[in-house]
């Protein structure tokens, strides 16, 4: 006896076709959704908020990272952040929240260590292993669109074995040690602008003088010429020689804010 199919029926076989095709579908996308930060992450990609420099929260705030460390171990980052309120209105409260991407993405327990209008220290809780960086959000508690997004990553964070419990005081010891050392660095580097300036003075004035020197057995036209080239070298000179006279000037200011921030060391360790 034949048994005839019914009409609009899907065959059996076409109908574990389907069924394969979606299966592999579904595995696809599951493999791209967790493989996807090793296929696409590079360090390119990576986002990093600079230490020491400030961000904008609104046109009269701004928050700066002074350390960003994270324990393994304890699987915990730290936050140090200076809080700077040019409105001097005396609403000094934030909030945080954080997010770390990885696997998969993950919100995480931000806690608030130390307290104070201009220093904060947060301690960033739960931080999976596989994480590859994390976002930390600053808002302003009473208006949270004034508000930033800060960032670190595997590669550029400072790993430390331990993350240890200390004072407000140790915290701003620490704070004032890294300006002290960031001035430092600053100085170094504007005094290689006055060397590379210097020596580009001495070259021009070198020039100059077989410029002159050259004029005697020249036309009164080729003078001309060489009067001309004189003078933008003379002009290179004067711009060379502001150059100079501003990163002095900066090197002044750093070498006052590096004493004022060793005084205050000083102070701070006595009240301890």
């Amino acid at each position: 006896m034949k048994y005839s199919r019914k009409r609009g029926a899907i065959p059996r076989d076409e109908k574990n076709i389907q069924l394969a095709m979606w299966i592999i579908y579904i595995v696809l996308f599951y493999l791209f959704f967790f493989l996807s930060p090793w296929i696409f992450s590079n360090a390119s990609e990576y986002r990093l908020t600079p230490i020491g420099i400030e961000q904008s929260l609104s046109s009269q705030r701004s928050v700066t990272v002074n350390a960003w460390t994270y324990s393994a171990s304890q699987r915990t980052m730290e936050v140090q952040l200076s809080f700077i309120n040019n409105a001097y209105d005396g609403d000094n409260d934030y909030v945080f929240s954080a997010i770390s991407n990885g696997l998969s993405i993950t919100n995480l327990d931000v806690e608030v260590v130390i307290q104070s209008n201009d220093l904060y220290v947060l301690q960033i809780h739960d931080v999976p292993s596989n994480y590859t960086q994390v976002r930390l959000t600053v808002s302003l508690k009473s208006n949270r669109t004034e508000s930033v997004n800060l960032f670190s990553n595997k590669l550029d964070i400072t790993s430390v074995s331990r993350i240890e419990e200390k004072t407000e005081t140790e915290y701003r010891i620490e704070s004032l040690e890294r300006r002290i050392e960031t001035y430092n660095a600053s100085i170094e580097k504007l005094n290689n602008v006055i060397g590379e300036a210097t020596i580009r003075v001495e070259n021009l004035r070198i020039e100059i003088e077989e410029l002159k020197a050259a004029e005697t057995y020249q036309t009164a036209a080729e003078v001309s010429k060489t009067e001309t080239t004189i003078s933008q070298r003379e002009s290179s000179i004067a711009t060379e020689l502001n150059t100079i006279d501003n990163a002095q000037k900066e090197i002044d200011e750093y070498s006052a804010r590096i004493d004022l921030a060793a005084q205050e060391i000083s102070d701070l360790r006595e009240e301890q």
